[in-house]
Order: C-alpha cells, then structure tokens, then sequence
C-alpha cells in the first residue's frame, strides 16, 4: 500500500500494526474465494482505483489478488457485524466410504452434538455442542459437497471439524475445503447516510470551536466558580 502511494492508518498502541483486517477470519487449511478485508488510510487516495489496483495486484503473492476496491464512510458498519452466512464447498474426488448416509444421517437429526475442548461450569475440559444450527444448507452430488454456515457475533466454529463430525473424516485428512462466497447483511447505517452525516458534522464543528481559541465558559457541576477558556 504504501509503496503505491496509499497511507494506511496504524493502530494504537506500543507496537501499532496497520488497521487491516480480514472479516471474517478464514480458518488454516480453508481455501477461500471473494474474501473481505476492510481497512483505513489516513487520506483518501489520490487516483481512482482502476489506476492503483492493478499495480498492486503486480505486487501480491500468487493467487492473492485484489477484484474490488470500495471507499466507504468512516460511519460504515464493520463487516464483522454485516457477514451474515458462509457458502462452502468441498470436493469428493477420491473420498469414500458412506458419505451418503453419514450426510443424510445428519440432515435428517434434530441435534447432532459433538465434543469440542472448551470450559463447563469454569472448568477445561470436553463440551457438547449441538453442530446442527450451525449448518442451514447442505447437498450432497457426485463431485461436490456444498453448505452453508451462519455466521454470528462471538461465535466461531471452525468448518474443518464441523465437516469432520458430520462424514467421520479425520480434519486433517481433508483437502480443498473452500469458502466461496461470504454473504453481508444491508448495512444500516448507510441506509440512515442523513443522519451520521450531521452527527460527524456537529462533532467536527465542536472540535473546531474548542481548539479555536474563542472565549468558552466550562461550568461544573461540582463546583460554583466558572472555568473560563480562551
């Protein structure tokens, strides 16, 4: 970013890192397709995307490539809380065994629970989680099996060992797993654009007026003699 002329914004604190994130995370092992990442420049860019993406595509590693680029308010819903559903697909060259049932067995339970290591009652140990609400869709054809996971605030259930609860596979073992398409949710805060729009502009207004230098009167409630500024 920055050999192209774009000023990415860092965090704060002792070692800042810039403000770029993936959302949401792509579990290790999981290809992925159509991916989200956000991020903050300190200035907005100074040519218009068609110009600077290509160029840093160029400078990517290989099959890490940039398709859109979008500026968005600084008011914008994170995509933390917009990711709504993931689409994943896995392929079954070379798999064998009784998929078809272990599938079938799975769509049809009410709960299918699996151990997972976790704390109960504040304690390390094995905890029993119910796999089922975790999966809304899922088919089952020749080559590919494709389904889909909520996503939800607070909660992330690797896809790797969901997928291995469900066929018996060890998670290790399995190969191309891939997450094809992240749907979001419609931001709502771009939908009511009006009013962040004067909230940004009356804070922006305030900090102006403070930093000034004209004559302001502070008055605390805990105290009866006025705080003169400027």
């Amino acid at each position: 970013l920055r050999l192209e002329g774009l000023r990415p914004a860092l965090e704060l604190c002792r070692n800042p890192k810039p403000l770029l994130q993936v959302h949401p995370p792509l579990s290790v092992g999981v290809l992925g397709l159509e991916e989200c990442a956000e991020g903050e420049l300190t200035e907005p860019p100074r040519e218009p995307a068609e110009a600077f993406v290509p160029r840093l595509n160029a400078r990517l590693p290989e099959d890490l490539e940039i398709t859109t680029w979008e500026e968005l308010p600084t008011w914008a819903g994170p995509l933390s809380e917009l990711a709504r559903e993931a689409h994943y697909t896995w392929p079954l060259s070379g798999v064998e065994g009784d998929l078809q049932d272990r599938v079938r067995a799975f769509l049809e339970a009410p709960t299918f629970t699996h151990g997972k290591a976790g704390k109960t009652e504040g304690k390390k140990g094995e905890k029993l989680v119910d796999l089922r609400p975790h999966v809304t869709e899922m088919t089952l054809d020749r080559a590919h099996l494709p389904f889909t996971m909520p996503l939800r605030p607070a909660i992330a259930l690797n896809p790797l060992k969901l997928l291995a609860a469900i066929t018996g596979f060890e998670a290790g073992s399995l190969q191309g797993l891939c997450r094809e398409a992240i749907a979001l949710r419609e931001d709502p805060r771009r939908t009511q654009a009006e009013r962040f729009e004067t909230k940004l502009k009356n804070i922006y207004e305030d900090a102006t007026l403070l930093t000034s230098g004209g004559n302001i009167t502070l008055v605390d409630e805990d105290d009866d003699e006025p705080l003169q500024l400027g």
